[in-house]
């Protein structure tokens, strides 16, 4: 196989691990978007009904907190070939990515604000700016610092939270002190302006309460970042086989589970949840990229992994549109089904909606080069209107 050839079918899998992790997104985010779950200390408790409990259980192991890692990585991985394409541009890319973050920021301000709380793209443009700093820094560099800022501080908290709890279950408040039954409502019946108060509300609680959002970015996101840029700088998914991700994924994908089944062994305690999540989901996050990458050459999915790269590759708009479309379902200004849905119900619907939008994006690059956002984006990013068609 041909280099040519060999990067084509990298990239493919690329966009086939990035559209995946629309759908991984989409199913935990669905909770959020039809009920209070956000508030709940013990979500282990919250739903009823052994179809609920159990479906549950399946996305905390399979699913949740694995994918915004993932997309966390491909955005790295992504700012290194957008370096690359400047360059043959003869762009700064220093200010070419500038513009890029910018933009991204602008748009996860209106999405977080006017559309849905849990907007996870000015998280990553605000990371984007801290990964400026490493641009010039080595494959090895970007790979050590990326693994050291995963591992440690969260390995540390992970011990810290153990200590402080004393291996004491996780509490069994159903809330955070929050009066669910009035988000509940407001989300249910109450105006745009009146649901928009109380989105912002949310998001400073969430982000701006502590250090939260700066802890997330520099022990979460940010390593994935870094990884995912050293992964594109050693132009790795090209020079590795696909026997290689395919023995990787299986080794991390045990491993991955592995951790993320301890709290089902431990009676749910918070320490090993954070462990769970802060370790586990990473864990997982590359094992479903080394598969993708893998999955490029089976003829017998292709045609399934080219269905799903396409989706891939028109990420953001998907993603914004799956808030658009939720929110309106669930929304008083909408349809109001607000904490009318039981968890299977939504989860559901969020299998629906996604392969509806791989149905529609498969159709849309039939015609099109790119997604309207993603065409949008790019104009700004490298000041000059691109073809659409």
């Amino acid at each position: 196989m041909n280099g040519e050839t060999a990067n084509k079918e990298r990239i493919v899998g690329i966009d086939a691990a990035r559209g995946i992790s629309l759908l991984g997104i989409l199913l935990i985010n669905m909770m959020s978007f039809h009920s209070p779950y956000v508030w709940v200390i013990n979500p282990y408790s919250y739903w009823e009904g052994e179809i609920n409990q159990s479906l549950f259980l399946f996305l905390e192991v399979f699913v949740a907190a694995s994918f915004y890692p993932l997309f966390a990585f491909l955005f790295g991985f992504g700012v290194i070939k957008m370096i690359e394409k400047s360059k043959r541009m003869d762009l700064n890319p220093r200010h070419t990515l500038l513009r890029r973050f910018i933009f991204l920021l602008g748009i996860g301000i209106v999405h977080a604000f006017l559309i849905w709380t849990g907007d996870i793209l000015i998280t990553y443009a605000v990371t984007g700016f801290f990964l400026l700093f490493f641009l010039k820094s080595s494959v090895k560099t970007m790979i050590t610092t990326g693994t050291l800022l995963l591992f440690i501080p969260n390995l540390l908290l992970f011990f810290f939270f153990w200590g402080v709890s004393g291996l004491i279950p996780i509490d069994e408040a159903e809330s955070s002190g929050t009066d669910l039954d009035q988000i509940s409502h407001i989300y249910m019946e109450g105006s745009f302006s009146e649901i928009t108060n109380l989105r912002m509300e949310e998001w400073m609680y969430l982000n701006l309460n502590g250090i939260g959002l700066l802890l997330i970015i520099l022990v979460s996101i940010l390593p994935m970042v870094l990884l995912g840029a050293g992964f594109a700088k050693g132009n790795w998914a090209v020079t590795q086989s696909s026997g290689y991700f395919l023995k990787m994924g299986i080794v991390l994908f045990a491993v991955g589970i592995g951790l993320k089944m301890i709290p089902l062994l431990y009676h749910f305690r918070y320490e090993f949840i954070f462990l769970q999540d802060s370790i586990g989901g990473p864990i997982l996050a590359a094992a479903y990229l080394f598969l993708c990458l893998s999955l490029v050459k089976t003829d017998k999915i292709g045609k399934i992994v080219t269905a799903i790269s396409r989706a891939g590759r028109m990420s953001i708009t998907l993603y914004l549109s799956q808030s658009i479309i939720c929110t309106l379902i669930f929304y008083g200004y909408g349809l109001g089904q607000y904490g009318k849905v039981e968890l299977w119900e939504g989860t559901l619907l969020a299998l629906g909606l996604y392969l509806l939008q791989v149905a529609c994006s498969y159709l849309w690059f039939n015609y099109y080069r790119m997604g309207p956002v993603e065409w949008v984006w790019r104009w700004y990013t490298y000041q000059e209107k691109p073809k659409l068609k």
